[in-house]
This record gives structure tokens, C-alpha cells and sequence, in this order.
């Protein structure tokens, strides 16, 4: 997951605080790990929201794969 404000985001600096928290979508609650992964994925990532979000138009995507996001970007494991 990313945060479109970058690494300044509120949700984003507490989760680098605490490394763990509960996250809810679509309509499931989980408790979770947040971990920051290797730069080697992003690629994959920024793909993937070109997929999903591409056909509302650059204003969606942009902000997702530009460096602030890429640089706030976090791996959610099971707690």
C-alpha cells in the first residue's frame, strides 16, 4: 500500500511508529504488520495501480507512482 502524501502522511509516520495496525477493506478487518519493502518491487506496484486506476485518468494514477508515494510505500503482513 501507499500514501499519496509521501512519507509525511499522518497514518504513514505512525504506522512506521508502531509497525503494526488494523486496516479494514472491503467490508474484512484485519490486524496487521507494516514493514517497508525492497526497492525492487515498485515497478511491479506502479503497475498495478496503472491497471486498477488507468482508466480514471492521470489524475489518479500520477499521484500513486510518483517518487513521494513510491518512497511511502508499505508491505501489510498478518498479526
Amino acid at each position: 500500500m501507499r500514501s499519496w502524501r509521501g512519507r509525511r502522511g499522518a497514518w504513514f509516520r505512525r504506522a512506521l511508529q508502531r509497525h503494526e495496525g488494523r486496516i479494514q477493506a472491503g467490508g474484512i478487518e484485519r490486524d496487521v504488520t507494516f514493514s517497508e519493502p525492497d526497492d525492487s518491487v515498485h515497478p511491479a506496484i506502479d503497475q498495478v495501480y496503472r491497471t486498477k486506476y488507468g482508466r480514471y485518468g492521470n489524475p489518479y494514477v500520477q499521484p500513486m507512482i510518483d517518487a513521494d508515494a513510491t518512497a511511502a510505500t508499505l508491505r501489510l503482513g498478518p498479526r
